[in-house]
């Protein structure tokens, strides 16, 4: 059941990227505030906090180094990208 809950929602958010128009995912809601484009690159990069959990064996987030981790996301979020590859990363 939790895996189709994931899979429901993880198509709803292809089906929202899809319908946003190219000329609006610059746009922002607040002056910061992530723009559209922005929030589905991070919702679409989130998982790899858990994989860097599984694939380091963290039992303790003691273990984590959140600075640097914030520090590459930022860097990957950061990247220019079209709608059709935010889509498709999703």
């Amino acid at each position: 059941m939790l895996g189709a809950a994931f899979r429901t929602v993880r198509q709803n958010t292809i089906q929202i990227a899809e319908d946003v128009p190219d000329d609006k995912y610059d746009f922002r809601p607040a002056p910061d505030a992530r723009s559209i484009g922005q929030t589905l690159v991070h919702v679409a990069l989130s998982p790899r906090f858990q994989l860097h959990v599984h694939q380091n064996r963290v039992d303790d987030l003691k273990q984590v180094n959140f600075p640097e981790l914030m520090q590459k996301m930022a860097v990957e979020e950061a990247k220019p990208r079209t709608q059709a590859v935010e889509s498709a990363t999703l």
